[in-house]
């Protein structure tokens, strides 16, 4: 039809327009543009269609420029960022400030966080993935983008001399639930996962140091589900699980993880990923000795005890300083269990 030809050009040319030109765009013109192409991506409560791939590709890389997304305040950050959330996760779509909380209930939990981990056994056949559209993929990749904005907010803020601390959720517990219900919905890798997982080490990154509890409670909780992704074959989808791993693991062997419900769960979660470790040298080229461009020996300390626990890489005389990629992860596993 016509009227659907003239609004493609149209739609198009403010793309082009967009792309072309971002790094020209002062903070008031790069406003409205950003403005009308958030407000044209929602009609009826869902993304619109003829607009959505368009304008979400001209939203990447208008963002991706970092005078732009410092441009962004919190109020737009939390609009854009409850816009991908609700598309990705199949809720109402709103242009709303105000973004409803996920919250973490056990009996809301699906069967996959239910049955015992297996890393030989693929999860597919227990649960049937659901399909993510190409439209909400594209979505996803605004999510880390967004979430390096200096405008994230996403710790609570610090209360006020003389007001009483609130146990309020901030925004970044908001999002680790978000995380939580993809992967629930979507147990199997798609095109969205290695967005939403670099969103992830982003949120964690900023809460590690700043919020212990939400990191204790989020990491528990979406330890069993990053589990599952580590037979993946994408190394780039591997390299984020692994990250993502060696952020959480002082968190959940932290002795405050043991008041929480999810701790037997997560020793059985990481006792089964240390163990599969060596499998996969052996399951492809074998086990190999531990190369020395890996491993950084130093003379070990000593403290004026006649008897010391060594630790993992660590003798009575020389333990390592430097210990890279996956064999840190296994370290640090050995030496918990």
């Amino acid at each position: 039809m016509e009227a659907d030809k003239r609004l493609s050009d149209a739609i198009g040319l403010v793309r082009k327009v967009a792309e072309k030109t971002y790094q020209l765009l002062s903070k008031k013109p790069f406003m409205a543009l950003f403005t009308h192409m958030v407000t044209l991506l929602v009609y009826g409560g869902q993304i619109f269609p003829p607009a959505a791939i368009d304008y979400i590709k001209a939203l990447k890389t208008i963002l991706s420029y970092p005078p732009h997304l410092e441009c962004l305040d919190q109020m737009n950050w939390r609009i854009v960022v409850g816009v991908c959330w609700a598309s990705i996760l199949g809720d109402p779509v709103r242009l709303s400030e105000n973004d409803e909380e996920d919250e973490l209930e056990d009996e809301d939990d699906m069967e996959v966080d239910r049955k015992p981990f297996d890393m030989t056994q693929s999860h597919s056949s227990h649960i049937r993935q659901k399909t993510l559209s190409n439209i909400n993929g594209e979505i996803a990749g605004l999510l880390p983008i967004l979430f390096s904005a200096p405008a994230a907010p996403l710790l609570a803020p610090l209360p006020e001399k003389g007001t009483p601390y609130s146990s309020e959720s901030s925004t970044g517990t908001n999002m680790l639930n978000k995380i939580h219900r993809f992967f629930q919905q979507y147990p199997n890798d798609n095109n969205a996962h290695l967005p939403v997982l670099r969103s992830l080490n982003l949120i964690l990154a900023e809460m590690e140091l700043n919020a212990r509890n939400d990191t204790i409670s989020g990491s528990l909780k979406l330890l069993p589900q990053l589990a599952n992704l580590w037979s993946t074959r994408k190394k780039d989808m591997r390299e984020q699980v692994v990250i993502a791993l060696r952020t959480m693991l002082p968190f959940v062997t932290h002795k405050v993880a043991a008041e929480y419900d999810k701790i037997g769960a997560a020793r059985e979660t990481l006792a089964k990923i240390m163990d599969h470790l060596p499998k996969e040298g052996q399951l492809r080229w074998g086990v190999e000795p531990l190369d020395l461009s890996v491993i950084r020996l130093k003379p070990r300390s000593r403290k004026g005890k006649e008897k010391e626990t060594c630790h993992p890489f660590e003798t009575s005389s020389m333990r390592v300083s430097t210990l890279l990629g996956p064999w840190k992860l296994l370290a640090n596993l050995l030496g918990w269990l």
